[in-house]
Order: structure tokens, then sequence, then C-alpha cells
């Protein structure tokens, strides 16, 4: 109602979850969602996040970002954090990169703030813009035309290099005795 760009629309399960891909859904990759309680709808503009009850459409909570922050919605992706700690203890977030750089991660759909991050220069437009979040955590963005970085927002999903090299040969040694 406020007339400012949609940037994502997802929809939240009974518990709050968001519901599964429809190809994990029709291959049994992912967990069943509650369809015993009331769905909810998220909605993230340029502007605000907004959560509203299904199916009546009424408002149950919101976050200004732009009136907080002072900033713009540019990607949003909904997470699921592992916990490090306990293997059979996961949260959902809504993870939020800015038109400033800034990572926000809200709680849903409660859309509390959580944690906020400088993750990208302002300056760096093209990398903002092609930002993308996988599942678990983790971003990728262009650096220039042929290099992209690599993030984490987890703790679990560590992002580090990892270098495998097979060989039909044992290496040589080259020091001599």
């Amino acid at each position: 109602m406020h007339r400012a760009p949609v940037v994502s629309i997802s929809v939240l399960d009974g518990r709050g979850k968001p519901l599964p891909d429809p190809y994990e859904a029709s291959q049994d990759l992912a967990i069943a969602p509650d369809m015993t309680n009331a769905h909810s709808v998220l909605i993230a503009s340029e502007e605000q996040l907004k959560v509203f009850s299904l199916p009546k459409v009424s408002a149950k909570t919101k976050f200004k970002l732009t009136a907080h922050e002072g900033c713009r919605v540019r990607k949003v992706a909904l997470v699921l954090f592992n916990s490090a700690a306990q293997e059979d203890y996961s949260e959902h977030a809504l993870v939020c990169l800015t038109n400033l750089g800034d990572m926000h991660l809200f709680t849903i759909p409660g859309l509390r703030p959580q944690v906020r991050y400088d993750c990208i220069r302002k300056e760096d437009i093209s990398g903002i813009a092609s930002c993308v979040f996988t599942k678990n955590g983790q971003g990728f963005y262009l650096i220039s035309p042929s290099e992209y970085e690599r993030f984490s927002l987890s703790a679990k999903v560590i992002t580090e290099p990892l270098c495998s090299v097979q060989l039909d040969r044992p290496l040589e040694s080259t020091a001599t005795r």
C-alpha cells in the first residue's frame, strides 16, 4: 500500500517456516510443512518487511527498514541456520542485503532484528546487484567481471578454500640431502 517496489514474496507454514521448493517436495527431500495452522505470507519491499496472516491477509508484524536504518532493501533470502553445537537444532531467518551493502538478519515470522554485518562496500553497486544467497547461509557476489567473493553468515558452514589435487603418481621431492 505504500507503493514501494516489492523485492520478494514468500509463504510461511503454520510454524513460521518457509514452504519447501516444489522439486524438494515432489522428491520427498524436504520436511513436510505444517498444514494444520494458518499460513502467512512474507512480503519484502524496498522500504519494509511485512508478514500477513492467510487467508484473511491481515497484517501480523512489520519492520520499516528505511525508517530505522535509512537504507533500502536490495536482496532478500530465507536461510536455514544449523547449530554448530547441536546437530538436531536449526533456525530459519530472513537475510536482507541493503543498498548500503549491509546484511541484516531477522527472525521469522516475528521480524525481530538479530544482527547486522557490513558485507559489501556501498560504492560497489555491481557487487550489491549481483549478490545471491544459498539456503544454508552463504553468499556470492562479483568483485570483478571474472571473479566472485564468497562469504558465510553461518557458524556451521564456514567458507574456506579447499584445494584437492589428484595425481597419477606421487610427487617427487626436489629437496637435496
